[in-house]
């Protein structure tokens, strides 16, 4: 193995310094591929301490530095790695940390951020190359952030609480209120929805946190979950259903209303649910009902590209069917031509843009691969009877 080009290669993909130690904690050599890079942390003598002192394992160890830098070090054979300092795009909380250390302004300013998982990748990969066992990254982050505990202290955990709910007669919500309404989702059923919501009950949600403002939080992110899983099954694509969810949970956790909060929860079941009921309008007296894995990918290709040119190609390509007999597939199962629902799903984002955006109509038509603003307006007026102008005159949402 050529060890010199391979440490030049982790210290060029990291820009930083990569070490070779001796078991006892004496730097024996440096590489770094960042000119005039100065690792003026190790030359602190807590740090420098902190960083060579050998933990009681060979695998490789995270050595965070006031959360957002650190280094890692392995050993293989009696050779001791050191790779570092590197720094975060978000706060890392390894097991083994330094706090309250001096850091110089100019080594931030130096280093390169990066993610944690792109990090992982290359000194797992690293370290793999020159070990005689490969570490999985599970393995990785059970050294470095998972505190040690049995099952034995889970359960034992679980107990307590259950004793407690238990001698406090606390009873949660009925299970078959929750299967109501999620079915109510699946099915595009927006007064059962409305009823179920509003049923009363003697029992009370989960409680996922003490602090009651975060518990109501959580409870939303798995209301809209479920609400998300639900429309899938309903016909929904599955990248629009999660793509929804991402947002309304991002929306959950932008407000701090507790009265605020429900309403918008119980507007976002209703929006899952009038999807499905449109998409199941759309698709009546088709196979729809029996789900299609290249129908699904298709529907997936296509809600991903609307801003793109999409074709009969890409789509064959994508679900690995030939053009033809895909088109025939789709037809069967949505009612329509793939071409036909690329171009009802691209005007019913033009719809969306013009109620809820700023943008021109030549703009609107640029961003959804229309030639030109004219052929824009007449698909659109095909579609829903409206010019563009007219649809944004009497729909567009004043903002606030």
């Amino acid at each position: 193995m050529n060890l010199p080009v391979l440490i030049r290669y982790i210290s060029h993909t990291l820009h930083t310094f990569v070490r070779i130690c001796s078991p006892d904690g004496q730097i024996q050599c440096a590489v770094c591929d960042v000119g005039g890079l100065e690792d003026t942390l190790i030359k602190q003598p807590d740090v420098y301490d902190f960083l060579l002192h050998r933990e009681n394992t060979d695998l490789p160890i995270i050595k965070g530095i006031n959360d957002t830098i650190a280094y890692v070090q392995f050993f293989v054979d009696s050779d001791c790695f050191l790779v570092g300092p590197v720094s975060f795009s978000s706060p890392l909380y390894p097991l083994h940390q330094l706090e309250h250390v001096i850091i110089d302004s100019q080594l931030k300013n130096h280093l390169s951020v990066f993610s944690y998982h792109h990090f992982c990748e290359v000194i797992l990969f690293f370290y793999n190359v020159l070990a005689k066992e490969s570490l999985s990254e599970d393995e990785f982050i059970s050294c470095n952030f998972v505190k040690s505990f049995s099952s034995d202290q889970l359960q034992q955990d679980f107990s307590d609480y259950l004793f407690e709910r238990q001698e406090s007669e606390q009873k949660h919500n009925p299970y078959d209120q929750e299967c109501r309404e999620q079915k109510s989702i699946e099915d595009g059923d927006i007064e059962q929805l409305k009823r179920s919501i509003a049923e009363d009950y003697s029992g009370s949600p989960g409680v996922l946190s003490h602090d009651s403002l975060r518990n109501f939080k959580n409870l939303c992110i798995v209301v809209i979950t479920l609400a998300s899983r639900s429309a899938i099954r309903g016909g929904m694509s599955p990248e629009l259903s999660f793509s929804l969810s991402d947002n309304a949970i991002q929306r959950i956790e932008a407000e701090n209303n507790l009265v605020q909060l429900e309403k918008m929860l119980r507007e976002i079941e209703i929006q899952y649910a009038q999807m499905v009921n449109e998409i199941k309008k759309a698709q009546k007296g088709t196979l729809a009902h029996r789900k299609n894995p290249h129908i699904i990918k298709c529907k997936d290709y296509i809600f991903s590209h609307l801003h793109d040119k999409i074709t009969m190609d890409d789509l064959a390509y994508e679900t690995g069917c030939s053009p033809n007999y895909l088109s025939q597939l789709f037809k069967e199962h949505e009612g329509i031509s793939p071409l036909q629902y690329i171009l009802r799903e691209k005007i019913n984002r033009a719809k969306n843009l013009l109620v809820y955006s700023d943008y021109t109509y030549s703009e609107i038509a640029a961003y959804l691969g229309f030639s030109s603003q004219s052929h824009l307006g007449k698909q659109f007026k095909k579609f829903t009877g409206y010019t563009p102008m007219e649809y944004r005159r009497n729909f567009m949402r004043q903002n606030p």
